[in-house]
């Protein structure tokens, strides 16, 4: 049995597993080495700025909910990284979904959680993730080249702003 599959095993049958985060796609917010808890959820509980575990390519992926799509009782979502100004979009489906994060430790559980749960810093991340959408639904279509640079420099500034911010 793969980790992939211990991981949804454990989240369906203790209702939550721990796992040692790598990567830098959702970075400052989930960092190398963090403890993350993925925890069971009802799909109709996750919101807008939500970080969820999802598989993909028979890894474990962990991104922020950007956008929520319902369809026909089937719930999807939109997800992004936080490190991710441009590209880092991914469609999940239900089925994908391994759970939802619910805290993140630096390396001991005696720590506090350090998952950071200020809406206007995760609204902020959804906000560049909708952008990012806009830009790539329509901008990118029907805008010249000129604007767009400007465009992308814009956000670009924003989110590097944002990034020092939150460091």
């Amino acid at each position: 049995m793969d980790s992939v599959e211990l991981i949804k095993q454990a989240v369906a049958t203790k209702g939550k597993a721990n796992l040692s985060f790598s990567g830098k796609s959702m970075h400052p917010t989930l960092k190398d080495a963090m403890v993350v808890t993925i925890s069971r959820f009802l799909p109709e509980s996750i919101r807008v700025s939500d970080i969820i575990a999802y598989q993909q390519n028979n890894q474990i992926v962990a991104h922020r909910v950007i956008k929520i799509i319902k369809n026909n009782g089937e719930i999807s979502f939109i997800t992004k990284g936080d490190n991710q100004p441009f590209g880092g979009v991914s469609f999940v489906g239900q089925k994908d979904c391994l759970g939802k994060i619910k805290n993140a430790f630096t390396s001991s559980f005696c720590e506090k959680n350090i998952l950071n749960e200020n809406l206007l810093y995760r609204m902020s991340y959804v906000l560049i993730g909708r952008l990012y959408l806009f830009y790539r639904g329509f901008i990118r279509r029907y805008l010249p080249e000129f604007l767009r640079i400007i465009i992308r420099g814009f956000v670009g500034n924003v989110y590097f702003c944002l990034q020092k911010l939150s460091a």
